[in-house]
Order: structure tokens, then C-alpha cells, then sequence
């Protein structure tokens, strides 16, 4: 390791299979190492997927956000120093396939445990992200008063919120997300970001889902099941 480099040590909380992880390993910066010190993730199948893709061996492993020691639960588990939080938070309780119940789902108050993280931990940045129509919410209201929340927790961020879509990130899918992104405000003035440059999906590794996909014989066990068809493959017509 290059001493030379400041180290950024990271959690990577609701984990899944390590969208945020894959991310960051693909980075390479001059001036800045990231280590890797914990990730949480609930779904079993998940994190023993993760566990055994993405190099985590003398990574700390929490199974569930609510078991992670803040102000508010004193005998928690301790999560080892970090100077960055990723976390792309429980969905359900904001997409158009959930019912929209937002903060009154016990999902979508997991929000909370991210804000009692934060405020116990002091990260010097933090990354979040949530689907799109978290913004349409109470017309609207939702978002906000999660981004003052953000912006007012613990030692106080300077916030930037960028609602962007994967086709034009390299990824062949019409799927858009709201990241939120902060920067402790010791750490950093406030300052206009522009949201990350585009790039040609046409030039992109994958330009469609075709280049992704197996193209002799398949193993059976990665067919959609017959009882999850009636559900992914149902055509609502208020968001098909």
C-alpha cells in the first residue's frame, strides 16, 4: 500500500450483493486507498453471496442495521471506525411495486437507523441511494424532509441529491435512482457538484441485456420460478 495515499475506510450497510463494493474495486485514484472494514446485509442467501464474491475475509459482518450500536441502542454491536457510509436502503416501502407507505412501513424506517448511524459515527461522507419515486411521495414532501434530515444530522452535511439513470451509466436498463450524497461540512464547504459525466451506451461493455446473457445451454436454476412469474412478469398497467 502506497503510505502515501489517504486511506478511506468504508461500511457498506444494506449491503445486498455488493453493488457499492463492485463500485468502489473499480476505482483507482492517486491519492486515495479505500479499505473495506464491515458490510450489513439481512437476506442470508445475500450475504453469503457477497461473502464469497467480493474478497470479504476479515471484513466485519452484521446481519441486521437494527443490531448496530448508536446513541440510541448502547449495547449494539460497534462497527469498526469509518470514514464513509454506502447504503442503498430497504425500496418496498417507496416503489410503484410496494404499497408507497414510505416512513409508516417498517422498511422505510430503516431510514432512521441510517440517520442514528450517521449521527453516532461522524463518517466523513456518506452515499445513499433509493428508487426514483421516492421523489413523488407527498407530492414531493418526502424527499425533502429526508434531505434536510441528512443535512442537519449530527455534525451537519453539505448535501447533493442526483436523480440518475443506469442507461446512461453504462448499464443496459431503463432503472432510475436518487443518490444522495454528503460531505461533512468540516471536511469540506459547500460546493456545486455536477452530477457524474455520461457515458455512450452503445460503446458500453453490455450495450443491451443481450451481451449479458447466456448464450448455450442453461442451468435450469436460472430460470424464474413458476410461482415468481405471476409477479415479475405481470404487466400492471399503472407502471408496466
Amino acid at each position: 500500500m502506497n503510505s502515501k495515499k489517504e486511506t478511506i475506510k468504508y461500511f457498506d450497510l444494506f449491503a445486498g450483493i455488493g453493488g457499492f463494493r463492485t463500485a468502489v474495486e473499480s476505482l483507482y485514484s492517486n491519492s486515495l486507498n479505500f479499505k473495506h472494514v464491515a458490510y450489513c446485509e439481512i437476506d442470508k442467501q445475500a450475504r453469503e453471496f457477497y461473502s464469497k464474491t467480493q474478497k470479504s475475509n476479515g471484513v466485519q459482518v452484521i446481519e441486521d442495521a437494527k443490531d448496530i450500536k448508536t446513541k440510541k441502542n448502547k449495547k449494539g454491536i460497534q462497527v469498526e471506525n469509518f470514514d464513509m457510509l454506502f447504503g442503498g436502503f430497504p425500496c418496498q416501502s417507496f416503489s410503484n411495486v410496494g404499497y408507497r407507505k414510505g416512513m409508516n412501513d417498517e422498511r422505510g424506517q430503516l431510514f432512521f437507523n441510517i440517520l442514528d448511524i450517521i449521527d453516532f459515527y461522524s463518517p466523513k461522507y456518506f452515499v445513499l441511494e433509493n428508487v426514483q419515486k421516492i421523489s413523488t411521495i407527498n407530492k414531493g414532501g418526502l424527499l425533502e424532509e429526508m434531505k434536510t434530515a441528512l443535512e442537519q444530522i449530527g455534525e451537519g452535511y453539505n448535501l447533493h441529491v442526483w436523480d440518475l439513470l443506469a442507461s446512461n451509466y453504462g448499464l443496459p436498463q431503463n432503472r432510475r435512482r436518487i443518490f444522495f450524497c454528503g460531505i461533512r461540512e468540516d471536511v469540506s464547504d459547500l460546493i456545486e457538484l455536477t452530477p457524474p459525466p455520461t457515458i455512450d451506451l452503445a460503446k458500453a461493455k453490455y450495450p443491451t441485456a443481450w451481451h449479458l446473457l447466456e448464450k448455450k445451454d442453461v442451468d435450469t436454476k436460472h430460470f424464474i420460478p413458476t410461482r415468481t412469474r405471476d409477479t415479475v412478469l405481470y404487466k400492471n398497467p399503472k407502471w408496466a
